[in-house]
């Protein structure tokens, strides 16, 4: 962001430069105009955004260990329902752990890759 400092070396800079123009004869130069450029220049400087905050790096990783968890409790649970699906004896039970690795992995993708 710039300082009072600088703005006002500004000001003076865009006044010595209008100044030292020499009107055209079509356009009458005024002090006015003269005014009118430094002030909207002036307030152009000032309303420049600051740059948005950077998120401070622990909370980054923290967030980044908090996934890393998630996606190994995810893996220990695919783990056990693949083990689960191996071992059952009939269609039918095979339908209902294939049912729950299908929505387990929908949740993983939807918090993942999607955001949610």
């Amino acid at each position: 962001m710039l300082t009072t400092t600088r703005v006002e070396t500004v000001t003076k800079t865009v006044g010595a430069i209008s100044s030292s123009v020499k009107p055209a004869s079509a356009i009458p130069f005024s002090p006015s105009m003269d005014d009118l450029a430094v002030s909207f220049i002036t307030e152009t400087i000032q309303t420049i955004k600051a740059p948005a905050p950077r998120i401070p790096p622990s909370d980054a990783k923290s967030q980044l260990a908090l996934r890393q968890q998630r996606l190994t409790e995810y893996i220990s649970e695919s783990k056990a329902l693949m083990a689960q699906f191996e071992r059952a004896q009939n269609k039918q039970e095979k339908d209902r752990i294939g049912s729950a690795i299908r929505d387990l992995n929908r949740c993983v993708l939807r918090i993942y890759f999607l955001g949610m």
